[in-house]
């Protein structure tokens, strides 16, 4: 029984300094702004069933509304601006005050974006005033938002376990994440494609925006999002060293869109440790990682089958995966990793 109580004051111990830090409730903004996103026609979307069903309700009850003379308008404003991806629209509405005058407020210090990035996005103003105000937008946020803050709410119980699963992982303070921002604010948004998410830091509070996914609620609805954090830190630490591994992305022949090698080699990382944290929380077989790892591996992250296999070792050893982001690479070899793509091309894993 002592033994017990002493677990569970130590786990409260760790958790206590991200406690109310996580904030669920929705953000008018981002429902607007994904509205109107769809309002421009962007009709992509990943899952092969379709759409989240209030996507699809809230875009016929638009589609119903808006005239043809404001659609050609805010389309071809939208796709002569290259602002068609739905990767625009959250930092678009967390750089705003909302309706009615949608103003830009931001401070850079304490902002993931910088000027150039919102110089993209501020023109849209105007066209939200005009949206907002012509087509009864609040009154169709007040008719889903008591839906979409249901959904929202499931997320609750498992935030906070969610980042201490990953503090220990890297082997950092516990307070990491409130040390990073003042707030955390979940954002499950429906309007959004299947399987995407964005994290962004804006005004001093940490954004983790995610469309709709088919799994239910856990840790793992966190991980990938937030390691970015930490993750992100450790490789602007050593960007030089990961430079020197740069020709590897030659073998790559998948368009995923990634700025460059550095931000490639980034979401390998963050994707890898994702399905080892998220193995372990669901007792999955080794089988079953390594399928998880391999689909990763099958849409062009080519670098998680071997960061799986390093950091397999880290998690044997008691260093911090900072101390051992050198050896995490020290394996990394062209030749080995071409043979291993060949190999997969002909055969399968």
């Amino acid at each position: 029984m002592k033994n017990m109580l002493i677990l569970i004051f130590l786990f409260a111990s760790a958790t206590k300094a991200q406690n109310n830090i996580f904030d669920f409730t929705i953000d008018k903004r981002l429902f607007i702004s994904y509205a109107f996103m769809n309002a421009a026609g962007n009709d992509a979307e990943w899952r092969k069933e379709g759409m989240n069903p209030i996507r699809i309700d809230v875009r016929n009850i638009l589609n119903a509304k808006i005239d043809s003379a404001f659609f050609n308008k805010i389309h071809k404003y939208v796709y002569d601006n290259h602002l068609e991806s739905w990767t625009n629209y959250g930092p678009y509405a967390l750089i705003n005050n909302g309706p009615p005058d949608f103003n830009i407020s931001i401070n850079y210090k304490n902002s993931d974006l910088d000027s150039v990035s919102v110089s993209k996005v501020d023109g849209l103003r105007e066209y939200f005033i005009e949206f907002y105000h012509d087509y009864d937008i609040e009154k169709l946020w007040k008719q889903y938002q008591p839906i979409i803050q249901e959904e929202n709410q499931k997320y609750e119980p498992y935030a906070n376990k969610a980042l201490l699963d990953i503090t220990n992982y890297c082997r950092i303070n516990n307070d990491y994440f409130a040390q990073k921002a003042n707030n955390i604010s979940f954002q499950k948004i429906p309007l959004m494609l299947y399987f995407t998410a964005q994290t962004l830091k804006v005004n001093g509070k940490i954004y983790i925006i995610t469309g709709p996914s088919d799994g239910n609620p856990s840790e793992s609805s966190f991980y990938h999002e937030a390691l970015h954090y930490p993750i992100g830190e450790i490789i602007k630490r050593n960007t030089d060293l990961i430079n020197k591994y740069s020709d590897i992305n030659s073998i790559n022949k998948a368009e995923l869109g990634y700025e460059d090698w550095i931000e490639f080699f980034e979401d390998c990382l963050v994707r890898t440790i994702d399905k080892r944290m998220e193995a372990k929380l669901f007792n999955e077989s080794q089988d079953e990682l390594l399928k998880s790892i391999y689909s990763e591996y099958k849409i062009g992250m080519i670098l998680c089958p071997y960061l799986n296999e390093e950091l397999e070792k880290y998690e044997n050893i008691n260093i911090t995966l900072e101390e051992y982001f050198p050896k995490l690479l020290s394996n990394l070899d062209f030749n080995k990793e071409r043979q291993r793509l060949d190999n997969f091309n002909k055969n399968g894993r």
